[in-house]
């Protein structure tokens, strides 16, 4: 590759990624009031973890009025989805596009999608009104 080459494509990839935090962006600002839930992406409904997860968003929901954020995805990401669609909340996804297809969860009412991880890492941190829930694998 040129040097030439090398600007150019680099050039691309910073609008790319410019492109990307600015749609991230513009999601949040639709829904001011959030809270993010991280955890494994393996746990199933009977998982300890996934039912904590589901039971805790619905709680955040219905008491405080806040839309649930995950990754989209399975796994306790699922479990928060539910919780906040079953009683009526947002439930939101910030989706990444991965070699091995991730399969956005049925229970999203709106979503962002992604291409870069570390976007998807930083907007869901990002978010003022911040909780983690951590599962392990």
């Amino acid at each position: 590759m040129t040097r030439s080459q090398m600007r150019e494509a680099t050039r691309k990839r910073i609008s790319l990624i410019s492109r990307e935090f600015g749609a991230a962006f513009r999601f949040l600002e639709d829904h001011p009031r959030s809270v993010t839930f991280f955890g494994s992406s393996k746990a199933d409904p009977q998982n300890e973890y996934y039912k904590r997860a589901e039971s805790l968003a619905a709680r955040i929901v219905k008491e405080l009025g806040y839309s649930v954020i995950s990754g989209g995805g399975p796994g306790v990401m699922e479990a928060a989805n539910k919780g906040a669609f079953e009683v009526g909340g947002s439930s939101l996804g910030i989706t990444i596009d991965l070699p091995k297809k991730q399969i956005n969860n049925k229970y999203l009412t709106d979503y962002v999608p992604l291409f870069y991880f570390f976007t998807r890492k930083f907007i869901a941190q990002i978010i003022f009104n911040l909780f983690s829930f951590i599962a392990d694998d």
